[in-house]
Formats: C-alpha cells, structure tokens, sequence
C-alpha cells in the first residue's frame, strides 16, 4: 500500500528541519575544522552526496508502483531522464558557485554552501533509507 504523501507544508517543515539541523552542523564544523574552502573535500563530498541522492531517486523513476517522489520539481514520478537532467544542473550549479565564491575570496561562504547541501541531502538519503529505498551504482 502507498503511503500517504506529506502535504505542501509537511514538505517545507522537513525542508526547514533540514537546514537547520544543516546549520547546526556547520557551527559545529567551523568550530572544529578551521581548514580552507580552497581545499577541494567539500565540494567532492557534496557531489557525491548528491550523486546518491540521485541514483536514489532513479530508483524512484523506475518503481513507480513502489514509491513517489515529493520533490515538487520533479513531480510524483519523474523520467530517469529528468532525474538525471536535475541532478546535473543542480551540481553544475553547486560546483560554478563554490568556485565563484572561494575565486572571489568569500572562503568560508563556499565551505558553508558545501556543508549545507552535505547535510541536507543527508537527510533526505537518510529518509530514503527508511523506507527502503536504496541506490546502486
């Protein structure tokens, strides 16, 4: 049986949930790691991050008797080509902003820009893994 599908609002909630328990990380990670944004971990761990989401939700593209996607850009069931045409824009406009702002000095705007999507798209892999979604390379 399908589960319900949270509400607009439920969707925001968690959304907001989301960067602030994001926010709370890069508090904690400043505190803890004074290292550049120059240094190229975050924005590979960010993509990677984002890749799993990705294969993820490809998971959702070609099971659409199984589950729903509640990103409202992409609708309830999405072609694996607009997943993958998502996913795509998304990192190269992820990566052109990191480079953007660390070129242009703002180094520790870049590392939070990193660390944010870093946990945010923790959060919804975590989510993902609840319901039994996996994602394979």
């Amino acid at each position: 049986m399908k589960p319900d599908r949270p509400t607009e609002r439920q969707f925001q909630a968690a959304t907001v949930i989301g960067c602030i328990i994001g926010m709370l990380l890069l508090l904690l990670a400043t505190q803890i790691n004074k290292c550049s944004a120059s240094d190229w971990q975050y924005p590979a761990i960010a993509t990677v991050v984002s890749l799993y989401d990705c294969l993820q939700t490809i998971e959702i593209a070609n099971n659409p008797n199984k589950w729903y996607e509640i990103n409202p850009k992409l609708g309830d069931h999405p072609s694996e080509f607009d997943v993958k045409q998502y996913f795509a824009v998304c990192t190269a406009i992820n990566l052109c902003t990191w480079y953007a702002l660390d070129n242009l000095g703002y180094h520790n705007a870049a590392k939070y820009l990193e660390l944010g999507i870093i946990g945010f798209e923790a959060i919804l892999i975590g989510n993902n893994l609840s319901i039994g979604l996996r994602g394979s390379f």
